[in-house]
């Protein structure tokens, strides 16, 4: 896998982030996060790519049962260039956002036309 979380800073926040428990699964055509924010929907949440590090951010708002709840999660992709960035995509359902990386497709072998000078 090549992305690795990066580390927040929330003491500065008046409601904390927590950490989602994210899995990581791989396939030949892509990489696929599965967030875990309980109680987000699909307005709620956020997906943002910028100088190679993907953030995915929820929110819930307080309710009579629940305080406000914040997720945040970073991750930096080492090397962008294995990625197809455009065509990133994002769904949540039932509290789970799952974030799409496919994968860039690899140049085909090409013979070189040799001409004579």
């Amino acid at each position: 896998m090549s992305a690795t979380e990066i580390s927040t800073d929330q003491r500065t926040d008046p409601i904390p982030y927590q950490t989602p428990r994210v899995e990581v699964s791989e396939t030949k055509q892509a990489i696929r996060l599965s967030a875990d924010m309980p109680g987000v929907g699909p307005g709620g949440v956020s997906v943002a790519l910028d100088n190679d590090v993907l953030t995915l951010e929820g929110a819930v708002g307080e309710s009579d049962k629940q305080p406000a709840r914040r997720y945040r999660r970073r991750f930096t992709l080492n090397d962008a260039g294995l990625f197809d960035l455009d065509n990133i995509c994002a769904k949540m359902a039932n509290g789970v956002l799952e974030v799409q990386l496919p994968k860039a497709a690899k140049p085909e072998p090409r013979r070189i036309q040799i001409t004579a000078a």
